[in-house]
């Protein structure tokens, strides 16, 4: 297998079983080749992913439906993938529009607008909405996510949850175990950095704020630190549970500043 440079179609390295190190972030085109002939070619993007789980907020979807969400100004720069609206492996450039009735990912879109890397950045949204930390914390959701999080490896998890719990009165003791939980078994499986939005619902509920707080505060102490803190994405409400219009990219650029803040 060859690895060529997009930009200027110079190969840079060739290996038998398709495995490169150090190779450096933009896209590629991989040639599967024979005694020095090309039988067929993929194009690959090597840079940031990061998956997304939690509920409808985290899905993201265009909301309202004439919403102009950002978009990035060059093609290939960030990619989305919808697990819950288009399927596991469905990566759209989001520089096109979206396909498909629920129409998610916006406010990641805009983060990726935000952080403006000059390589691919990918966000794999196994997000569902109306959902809350016990069904997260086990069986389908937990799955999806350790698929996720096993196949794609991916930067950081951007967890944004908080507004089921507090519907159902979940006390603080209830949501942090089942958050606690969750980081604890996947943490078994795959070592990646958790960014946990601090998020209840309208009007805020203490309860799973503190909740999430105690979570950072557990697992931001341990080596290396697993848990760090995302936005807090309450003030971002206009009395409304979910967000709409121009708050959706709020939250996006919300999560890209702490991106940035944390190195991540």
């Amino acid at each position: 297998i060859r690895l060529t440079r997009v930009s200027d179609q110079q190969p840079i390295a060739e290996h038998a079983t398709g495995v490169f190190a150090g190779v450096a972030a933009r896209w590629y085109q991989a040639e599967l080749m024979s005694t020095g002939v090309v039988l067929d070619r993929i194009k690959v993007g090597v840079g940031d992913v990061y998956v997304v789980a939690g509920q409808s907020n985290a899905v993201s979807p265009r909301q309202p439906a004439n919403y102009v969400y950002p978009r990035p100004s060059v093609e290939g720069r960030v990619i989305i993938s919808d697990f819950y609206g288009q399927g596991p492996f469905s990566f759209l450039d989001a520089l096109n529009d979206i396909p498909g009735v629920n129409q998610g990912c916006i406010a990641w879109i805009n983060t990726g607008v935000v952080l403006n890397r000059s390589y691919p950045v990918a966000f794999v949204n196994v997000a569902q909405g109306n959902t809350s930390t016990v069904q997260w914390a086990s069986g389908t959701l937990f799955d999806r996510l350790l698929e996720a999080a096993a196949s794609y490896r991916p930067k950081a998890i951007l967890w944004h949850q908080g507004e089921s719990d507090a519907a159902a009165g979940t006390s603080q003791a209830i949501s942090f175990a089942n958050m606690d939980g969750m980081v604890t078994r996947l943490a078994g499986v795959v070592a990646t950095p958790w960014v946990v939005a601090i998020n209840s619902s309208v009007p805020s509920y203490a309860p799973i704020r503190a909740a999430q707080a105690q979570l950072l505060s557990k697992w931001v102490a341990m080596t290396p630190p697993i848990v760090f803190e995302g936005p807090d994405t309450d003030p971002l409400r206009d009395g409304q549970v979910e967000f709409l219009g121009a708050r959706i990219a709020d939250m996006g650029q919300a999560f890209a500043a702490r991106l940035v803040a944390l190195g991540l």
